[in-house]
């Protein structure tokens, strides 16, 4: 199961945060924050094991899907898919209807993994990214 993060679990947030996204890292600071409720739309989710997280931006019937990061040696175990499933529970029976993201166009494995929870394209956005990637906008219908 998944739960929202305690204060406690912000060390290892914090952790999962710079290993998953070393170049776009939240700042321990921000999280922190998120994890205290400080920011009114921002939930942090953690898997019981504490292996994955997720940030998530709540706004009436829509989520947007922030952050997502495995620790390196559970990669590929199924965290992910069961974190965020969770999550979409979750969030349906608080009547949200759709979950929203970005992801890079070049980034085959992680638009594999979305396919697969059931996201579909939206749209394009191009140069998205500080690099000048472009970034595909995908919504999963969860209600």
């Amino acid at each position: 199961m998944t739960r929202l993060a305690l204060p406690d679990d912000l060390p290892l947030v914090a952790a999962l945060e710079v290993e998953s996204l070393p170049a776009d890292a939240w700042s321990s600071d921000y999280l922190g924050r998120a994890i205290a409720g400080e920011l009114p739309t921002i939930e942090v989710w953690v898997s019981e094991d504490l292996t994955a997280y997720a940030v998530v931006s709540v706004l009436y019937d829509v989520t947007e899907l922030q952050r997502l990061g495995v620790r390196q040696d559970a990669r590929r175990s199924g965290a992910a898919t069961r974190l965020v499933r969770d999550l979409a529970a979750d969030l349906a029976a608080r009547d949200v209807e759709r979950m929203v993201l970005e992801v890079r166009v070049d980034n085959i494995g992680a638009r594999a993994f979305y396919d697969r929870l059931g996201f579909r394209e939206l749209s394009q956005r191009a140069g998205y990214y500080a690099d000048g990637t472009d970034a595909y906008v995908l919504e999963w219908v969860i209600r």
